[in-house]
């Protein structure tokens, strides 16, 4: 049975990543450039660094206050980190306490309707996170917020390794995007060290030149001071400039492959262009296809490109073409993505034309497998319910599904799931699963007393990129024994 502390293999959505101590490896290091803070936008392009437009200081809020220790004394050099929510592209601004504890940001204003921004503190092993910022800066204004007192706690902190995954050599430069807004980087040694870290599960994007662009999902609630190993395989890269409609480049364009999960975690799939409107996004697997990647920037309508190829041979190369936007209606809302997503599968029955899909589903080998389940969709949003089991030659059919884009959900037994996508008008289908992987792990309480009877459910991103949703695979789930103990198999051999 695979180990659940090794990251390279699948992980579940409450299992604890590779928590273990850190072996002295020989120093073939991996060098990635450091990161950038420029005008308060981080760029997440590795060899290009994004330029952001500077801000006026008359444009920005001050935002005062006095950061104390946990005994109660000022806290001297302390963290204070400012962090934009659900803004585009993402923010950050981090300033450092003096002698009295006190600090002062300039933040810029956030005009979208969800924009707000987060601040927290932190010192050594002690954190503090500043309440109900959201309200304060939505436009410039002469009258500055209320100053913040705020006093630090005691947390616990994780010592991450950043390896390459074919010889675990260290990697230096890599950049770690944390679920409260901070964005650290690896030394020298590869190592990141996280103070400050509240008992719990904790979000992740961590991101190096030429390398997998990795969601990482580790817990402290058992471990508040250990050592964390994240190993990152070779990936491919995209490359591109963004322009306008008269082939002019637009700098600060921001660029971000969609996800599900923490917002200040995933600001990590965002890139920055610059001034050029060149930008770097490492990094996919290689031979993948990626579904979708976007590309905007202030005062233009986003583009989506869908369905491009990665390889590790060479770079892939994409350009992005952005509109001036229209003026809005005074009071008209910008529709919801996914909700518009989901209004449309909800019409399916009625909107699209039918047609049957048939099809075969072997295994690795080109073997048929029998008695699989397929059925039509990739979530259980879509209002036509359409599922067969696979004959003995791994035949199936599914009758009267929508012509259209979509795809096509198949499980059997010790496979990975396999999510199928057929475009409009295509009628047959040869699906080929792959070997499934397997984890197992104990549940128990802050005492290391197991616990009996727990529900475990593996869960990855949404299969539909359209949405961001996470999917339970709720046919892998399972509950823990006396012991505590469970065991999953049948699952995918990343993300989970």
């Amino acid at each position: 049975m695979t180990s659940p502390m090794d990251l390279g293999n699948a992980r579940l959505f409450v299992a604890i990543a590779t928590f273990s101590t850190l072996a002295l490896l020989p120093l073939t290091r991996v060098h990635c450039a450091p990161p950038w803070y420029i005008n308060n936008v981080l760029s997440t392009a590795t060899d290009v660094p994004g330029v952001a437009k500077r801000v006026p200081l008359r444009e920005t809020t001050v935002v005062r206050g006095t950061i104390l220790g946990p005994d109660g004394s000022p806290a001297e050099n302390a963290e204070v980190w400012a962090a934009s929510l659900f803004a585009e592209p993402p923010r950050r601004e981090r300033v450092l306490t003096d002698q009295a504890g006190r600090f002062q940001l300039n933040l810029a204003p956030l005009t979208g309707k969800s924009e707000r921004w987060a601040i927290s503190a932190y010192l050594d092993d002690a954190s503090v996170r500043i309440s109900d910022p959201m309200d304060w800066i939505k436009q410039p204004s002469s009258k500055q917020p209320k100053p913040i007192f705020a006093r630090l706690v005691p947390r616990g902190r994780v010592t991450c390794r950043v390896l390459t995954a074919e010889d675990r050599q260290p990697i230096s430069g890599a950049r770690m995007f944390l679920g409260d807004g901070r964005v650290l980087a690896s030394d020298e040694e590869g190592l990141i060290k996280i103070g400050g870290l509240k008992s719990g599960g904790h979000r992740s994007v961590i991101i190096a030149a030429g390398r997998h662009r990795r969601r990482v999902l580790f817990d402290t609630t058992m471990r508040p001071d250990r050592q964390l190993n994240i190993l990152l395989p070779q990936a491919g890269r995209i490359e591109g400039e963004v322009h306008d409609g008269q082939g002019n480049s637009i700098r600060d364009a921001w660029i971000k492959v969609q996800g599900s999960g923490s917002a200040l975690a995933m600001d990590g799939r965002c890139a920055v262009a610059d001034e050029e409107g060149r930008f770097v996004w490492d990094g996919l697997l290689g031979d993948q296809v990626l579904y979708g990647i976007t590309a905007g920037a202030e005062g233009f309508e986003p583009v989506r490109k869908s369905n491009i190829s990665i390889s590790l041979v060479k770079p892939t190369r994409i350009i992005f073409r952005l509109v001036k936007r229209t003026e809005r209606k005074e009071g008209s809302a910008t529709p919801n993505d996914a909700e518009s997503k989901i209004s449309t599968l909800d019409k399916d029955v009625t909107t699209f034309a039918k047609r049957n899909i048939v099809g075969v589903v072997v295994d690795p080998n080109g073997d048929p497998v029998p008695n699989a389940m397929v059925r039509w969709g990739a979530t259980e949003y879509e209002e036509v319910k359409r599922a067969s089991r696979t004959t003995g030659e791994g035949r199936f059919e599914l009758p009267l599904v929508p012509n259209r884009d979509g795809y096509v959900t198949v499980m059997a037994d010790e496979m990975a799931p396999m999510f199928h996508r057929i475009e409009v008008d295509r009628n047959v289908a040869l699906i080929q699963l792959q070997h499934g992987a397997t984890i197992g792990g104990r549940v128990v309480n802050s005492a290391g007393e197991a616990i009996a009877s727990v529900h475990v459910y593996p869960v990855i991103n949404s299969p539909d990129p359209d949405l961001l949703n996470p999917y339970w695979i709720s046919q892998r789930a399972t509950t823990t024994d006396d012991l505590g103990r469970f065991s999953i198999t049948g699952l995918p051999s990343h993300a989970v």
